[in-house]
């Protein structure tokens, strides 16, 4: 039984149509979430139970990451790196969709798939260690009809149903949210889902510039 780590980024979103951070400020808070969560895998886990890879779908290649980026990567994680962000710019979640599908072959090798984006600011490893113990459809609770999509788990078979179940071109111009049809599909397979008052990581909010739980 294996698991597949994503740590994923967009580190070039300079033309996002959604309000985010850039530049800098952007940067450095994939550095500082990028060591928070490589220190917990690398210096405290079997490292032999998952494999880490980096996923960006911003940059042409990897020589496109910032030097400081990939000097807090770890040497045995690998990268998936493309400038593929068709849909990115206008529903983030649609650009997320568009890229597992296109690394689905990769992900097969996998049982399991946990996602993480590195911009997040962790406090908390708990909902990342009850997964690593016991993998399965894992998802922390947004609202009563969504999930939390900054850090989940999921077998790897059905979560390739789920991104391969989804018309993207109609996410987008009908403006879906991830969040919600993540939750459709999951309470009809096999999940946990965690009380949304649990809070593991703080979440930046690039309107109000602030960090809020997560």
């Amino acid at each position: 039984m294996k698991i597949l780590f994503e740590l994923r980024t967009a580190l070039d979103v300079k033309n996002s149509l959604v309000p985010v951070s850039v530049g800098e400020k952007r940067l450095n808070q994939y550095i500082k979430g990028i060591g928070l969560i490589v220190d917990k895998l690398f210096n405290h886990q079997d490292k032999s139970k998952f494999d880490v890879v980096l996923v960006d779908n911003t940059l042409v290649n990897k020589d496109y990451i910032p030097p400081e980026i990939l000097d807090i990567i770890p040497e045995n994680c690998f990268f998936y790196v493309k400038e593929k962000n068709d849909y990115g710019i206008y529903n983030k979640g649609a650009g997320d969709i568009e890229l597992w599908n296109d690394y689905s072959e990769i992900m097969s090798n996998y049982d399991y798939f946990f996602h993480y984006e590195p911009r997040l600011e962790l406090i908390s490893f708990d909902f990342i260690q009850s997964f690593l113990d016991n993998p399965r459809n894992y998802f922390c609770l947004a609202g009563s009809n969504q999930v939390k999509t900054g850090y989940f788990g999921a077998k790897v078979k059905d979560f390739k149903e789920f991104c391969q179940s989804i018309d993207i071109e109609y996410m987008v111009s009908h403006s879906i949210s991830i969040e919600y049809i993540m939750f459709d599909f999951f309470k009809k397979k096999e999940t946990e889902f965690i009380d949304q008052k649990n809070v593991y990581c703080m979440w930046h909010d690039s309107v109000a510039d602030t960090y809020k739980p997560y």
